[in-house]
């Protein structure tokens, strides 16, 4: 296979009336609903179409459901969010076929992860579920008065603390340093943050 060959392999034609480029403002300004996007490849000489991926926004330019597909037009990845009256997200559902094809299932397998927040709109709480709606894993976020995230707690399904994360802060705001300690609460790994100031 020549150069020349080789490059019409690989030419992509995006037919939807916007890319993925575009930002949550271009969305809004538009008041763009959906994005389709089609792809059409050169392939031995003959052009294949399809439906590469489908954006569905509400009016504030939030994503609300998000699908990618097999070239024969089967779903290969699937998301759905939901949002509070703030426009924080308060839960999203995937669905991955390679991830259900690996665990040996006939029926969709989705993961639910669920998230909660403060009177300042910081997240303080994110639970991830699998098909089943079984809990798989919590992670548990607290704040200083400045709205600085201090803690970030990790649970398994069963509640038990897996990992801790500290979070320590100069007086300008800047993170310093970040200390992760393991279950039984050792120390496993410190960093910490220098910077440097015109």
């Amino acid at each position: 296979m020549n150069i020349k060959s080789i490059f019409s392999f690989f030419i992509i034609y995006i037919t939807g009336t916007f890319c993925f480029a575009q930002g949550k403002k271009e969305i809004v300004k538009n008041k763009i609903k959906s994005i389709t996007e089609n792809v059409t490849l050169n392939e031995n000489g003959k052009q294949v179409t399809y439906k590469e991926s489908y954006i569905f926004y509400n009016n504030s330019g939030k994503v609300l459901e998000e699908t990618n597909f097999n070239k024969d037009g089967s779903i290969r990845k699937k998301a759905t969010c939901k949002y509070d009256n703030k426009k924080n997200k308060t839960e999203e559902t995937t669905y991955n076929k390679k991830e259900a094809e690996k665990n040996q299932k006939d029926v969709v397998v989705n993961k639910k992860t669920t998230f909660k927040y403060n009177a300042n709109d910081d997240k303080t709480e994110e639970v991830e579920y699998d098909g089943n709606n079984k809990v798989i894993k919590k992670t548990v976020y607290t704040y200083n008065g400045k709205g600085e995230k201090i803690t970030e707690t990790h649970y398994d399904g069963e509640e038990k603390i897996k990992k801790k994360i500290n979070y320590t802060y100069n007086a300008k705001g800047l993170k310093i340093k970040r200390e992760t300690f393991g279950a039984d609460n050792t120390p496993e790994s410190i960093k910490t943050y220098t910077y440097e100031f015109y």
